[in-house]
């Protein structure tokens, strides 16, 4: 395995990609790392503009960009938006812009990377990154999933490179952007630990994932759960953070984006195979989500499957 000083493998790239860390619990010394020094549970790490920096979070910081934690080693509790949540290896939490938070070390030591990148630079980046624009003050949790080849490959880059000085650098950057978007949009395990969500809301998740053409209607929902409508969309929203409305419209544009860049079935056909009778809805929703239509979209990835 690489040493901690490999691992340090994207402390010169440029906006999206960071640096990984090592955090130490309450009581104990600062790391230097790299001339860098890591303090203790009462201090939080932060990277801006090539730079990192500790600072004391007694009171929770908030920032005008996009976070990416990434957990590697170890167990940290993150405190934000009123919630207290434990992040362990290769589960990862996305925290908005603006959104007052704070990190600290459950075990000793814990491991992590953070990536950061400002609202307007999401256009510069993959089409799935482009959809984040516009969040604020929220988060996003996100569990593991098949990452361990990527990791692999990471820290085997790291150790030809550590000082990530070569041409090394592009195959890194490209690597790292996959694990994170891995991380991001996973679509066996999504947006928050599978113990909060209950048996029966887990029920309707798989519904609607194996029924995208006749999807369950509200009140059908609710039904099944024996709740009531209002109280049903209250525990499907609290549970995972997003409305059963946009859950579903989530859940059919990842599919669209699928057999787009997977198949040369009809933009039509598709369209019809995630629920929409007519074709005009389908782009209208394609282009607002995506700033692009899906024939724009099948041009631009096909190729590259």
């Amino acid at each position: 395995m690489a040493s901690s000083q490999q691992l340090l493998i994207i402390n010169n790239f440029d906006h999206f990609i960071r640096y990984k860390y090592i955090i130490q619990p309450l009581n104990r010394n600062a790391i230097p790392i790299n001339d860098f020094s890591i303090h203790n549970i009462d201090c939080m790490i932060r990277c801006i503009r090539n730079r990192y920096g500790v600072l004391d979070t007694n009171d929770p910081r908030k920032y005008p960009f996009f976070d990416l934690i990434f957990v590697h080693t170890g167990q940290i509790q993150a405190e934000l938006c009123e919630d207290q949540l434990l992040i362990n290896p290769f589960q990862a939490l996305l925290i908005y812009p603006d959104t007052p938070f704070r990190v600290f070390s459950v075990t000793s030591p814990a491991t992590i990377s953070m990536n950061h990148f400002l609202p307007e630079e999401t256009e510069t980046l993959p089409i799935e990154i482009q959809t984040l624009a516009g969040k604020k003050s929220s988060y996003k949790f996100f569990q593991p999933c098949s990452a361990s080849i990527l990791e692999h490959d990471i820290k085997r880059l790291a150790s030809l490179d550590p000082d990530g000085k070569s041409s090394v650098n592009t195959s890194l950057r490209s690597l790292l952007m996959m694990l994170i978007l891995t991380q991001l949009y996973s679509k066996e395990n999504r947006q928050c630990p599978a113990s909060s969500i209950s048996p029966e809301i887990s029920k309707i998740i798989d519904s609607l994932k194996n029924n995208l053409a006749h999807p369950p209607t509200l009140r059908d929902m609710a039904d099944k759960t024996g709740m009531s409508v209002s109280y049903f969309r209250s525990q499907f929203s609290r549970q995972l953070d997003i409305s059963p409305g946009k859950y579903l419209l989530d859940l059919r544009m990842n599919e669209a984006t699928r057999l787009l860049r997977e198949t040369l079935t009809p933009i039509k056909d598709i369209a019809e195979l995630i629920g929409y009778s007519n074709i005009v809805p389908f782009y209208n929703s394609f282009k607002t989500r995506f700033k692009m239509t899906p024939k724009e979209y099948r041009d631009k990835h096909l190729s590259l499957v």
